[in-house]
């Protein structure tokens, strides 16, 4: 009778520890991860705007880059063929904003320009600090970028700040940016060869990035 109440014993321990044991394996600390523990901050990255770094540049590829407005000329925002150029000094200048109540904390911005068709290819990786961001603020930094490699890639933005943050699922921040390889001005006719009807005109509604043009027809009124 002892032997078998011992058995007994012995049987109800062994169950109740395998009742209780997958329960503590499994259980999660959800401490970060509960509504009731929100800290009101609330960062993301807007966007990023693309101008070339130095002036000379910008007069030769702004035509027909994504660098806006063009003085001089009026074209809309959305027509454009290029951010940059390769091997040529394009000046980020990216925005973001705490869309939450509380004050953020210092930020780390972190911008890689990735390229689309080789995995792991960064042809830039920097993170650069932004200061405190009130609840509904935002606020602008800049950074200069050479891309090395002609084609399309990916800016990828990615905005942390030192304050946990109640919504990382839009921290980062995907943009396409598309470098070019050649861009032709016609600033001369001596590197051209002229067909029929084709000519080297300085007429001001011809040109459209230096002071010269080559061009078919008769200026502004073909």
């Amino acid at each position: 009778m002892r032997f078998r109440s011992v058995v007994l014993a012995l049987l109800f321990l062994c169950g109740t520890l395998a009742a209780s044991g997958p329960t503590a394996l499994t259980d999660k600390n959800s401490a970060m991860q509960s509504p009731s523990n929100p800290t009101g901050v609330d960062v993301r990255v807007v966007n990023a705007t693309v101008a070339y770094t130095n002036f000379a540049d910008e007069s030769l590829y702004k035509m027909f880059s994504s660098n806006h407005p063009v003085s001089g000329f009026d074209r809309p925002a959305e027509l454009f063929v290029i951010d940059a150029m390769v091997n040529t000094s394009a000046t980020l200048t990216i925005t973001v904003e705490n869309v939450g109540s509380n004050p953020s904390g210092v930020i780390d911005i972190n911008v890689r320009l990735l390229h689309n068709d080789y995995t792991y290819f960064e042809l830039a990786n920097t993170t650069l600090q932004m200061a405190n961001l009130a609840g509904g603020g935002s606020n602008t930094v800049e950074v200069d970028i050479t891309p090395s490699y002609a084609g399309n890639h990916t800016l990828a933005m990615t905005a942390t700040s030192t304050i946990s943050d109640d919504n990382p699922n839009n921290d980062l921040k995907n943009q396409p940016f598309t470098v070019g390889h050649t861009y032709f001005n016609c600033d001369s006719s001596a590197q051209w060869t002229l067909g029929n009807g084709w000519i080297f005109s300085q007429d001001v509604f011809t040109y459209m990035s230096q002071s010269s043009s080559c061009h078919a027809g008769n200026g502004q009124f073909s």
